[in-house]
């Protein structure tokens, strides 16, 4: 008696695993403690498919790795972009203000332009009557000089 109480114990133990194995293999398990075929063909389908998954794994390690390479890559550059970036629009900045600074100097210089042109006109305009004053007063002269030397001619 002891003896089949122990087979009993032994047997509900194998069932017990046999459940728990068919359970993580993820299939039914078998009606008859006998079919245990199925579980061993499912178990050999996982082994052989242990390597695929590692080969793949490690793929995708290495491309992981790639891929973080390529990213610092781009990070790096994108901060140089970003501060050549940034050094550019310092350099516009200093250009415009060049820029605005010689519009003003460039505003300035023609009222100054246009001024010097008013002050020509004006003293174009005093040469003109002077000129025509002197050629009065250089005819008035002759007239007078003229009259002189009748005068001194007939004394």
């Amino acid at each position: 008696m002891l003896k089949n109480k122990v087979k009993r114990l032994l047997v509900k133990q194998c069932l017990d695993f046999v459940r728990r194995l068919s359970s993580a293999l993820g299939t039914e398990a078998p009606p008859h403690p006998t079919d245990q075929d199925i579980l061993i063909h499912k178990a050999s389908e996982l082994v052989q498919e242990t390597p695929l998954l590692r080969t793949r794994s490690t793929t995708m390690s290495d491309t992981l790795a790639t891929v973080k390479v390529e990213l610092r890559s781009c990070r790096d550059a994108l901060e140089r972009v970003l501060t050549d970036r940034d050094k550019l629009k310092r350099q516009a900045a200093d250009h415009i203000l060049e820029i605005d600074r010689l519009r003003q100097e460039k505003e300035t210089l023609e009222i100054q332009q246009r001024a010097a042109e008013r002050e020509l006109q004006e003293l174009r305009d005093k040469l003109t009557a002077l000129n025509r004053s002197l050629g009065s007063a250089t005819g008035n002269i002759a007239a007078q000089e003229a009259t002189i030397s009748t005068l001194r001619d007939n004394r």
